[in-house]
């Protein structure tokens, strides 16, 4: 089953606790911490007691560890999980840098090859011309580390779409969608040729987190102010999530 939380774009007003005050605006299952460092991470809804859209803008004068995300962290990992998000990236164009939009992590971080990695998946915005490029970065056990895969993504408007399996052999594996549903086929699929990803070490997603983080110099000197900004988020993790009481803030 997959939950879909439906929000729309162009509502993001002012700090989240006044909009989610004035307006009842949840922030969506199970994405229920906010982390900001440097930067604005902004919340409104369409209707009252709708799910939040969030929307990110880096400060002047921002430094590497610059970021705005929400995150959830499960008591037990995932091996099969899916994951969906609105993005509106707009304020971007022309884009300059990179910068990192979702992750979704292990519990604990093999090394390969020769840097300990927790990222069962990441996805980043990368500069290219004339369009950027959406980087999906998948683990992937041996000496050749992670697969990635680098569709182009034009300012505007997108849905995307991941389900993330995690395996031995050919049982791991990410597919990826773009402004396409679950139900139609991937738009890519990162499974190391047929071989799979293999990436069992790696035991399960523990939790995730969607927003802007990881911005190189670049786009936090080009693009201090523009507001990334995400919604309709979606996931097929239905289950009660852990809470450790000092993770995130709000």
């Amino acid at each position: 089953m997959v939950i879909r939380l439906r929000c729309y774009l162009g509502l993001v007003l002012s700090g989240w606790a006044a909009v989610a005050g004035a307006q009842g605006c949840a922030l969506p299952i199970p994405f229920h911490y906010v982390f900001q460092t440097q930067a604005t991470a902004t919340f409104s809804s369409t209707n009252p007691g709708d799910p939040c859209g969030l929307g990110v803008a880096l400060g002047n004068g921002a430094g590497p560890t610059a970021s705005g995300f929400l995150h959830y962290q499960r008591a037990q990992p995932l091996t099969s999980v899916r994951y969906g998000f609105r993005v509106d990236t707009r304020a971007l164009s022309p884009m300059h840098g990179a910068i990192q939009l979702f992750s979704a992590n292990a519990p604990v971080a093999p090394i390969t090859p020769g840097v300990p990695q927790s990222g069962v998946l990441t996805i980043s915005l990368v500069q290219n011309s004339p369009s950027p490029l959406l980087r999906f970065f998948g683990a992937r056990s041996g000496n050749q580390g992670a697969q990635f895969a680098d569709p182009s993504l034009t300012p505007g408007v997108h849905t995307i779409r991941v389900q993330i399996a995690v395996g031995s052999g050919t049982a791991g594996s990410v597919r990826f969608w773009i402004d396409h549903a679950f139900s139609d086929q991937p738009d890519g699929v990162l499974d190391n040729g047929g071989t799979g990803l293999d990436n069992a070490a790696w035991i399960g997603v523990i939790g995730a987190e969607l927003g802007v983080s990881t911005a190189d110099s670049f786009f936090r000197t080009n693009h201090a102010g523009a507001i990334v900004a995400f919604d309709q988020i979606e996931t097929s993790d239905d289950v009660l999530f852990f809470d450790d009481f000092s993770s995130g803030a709000q």
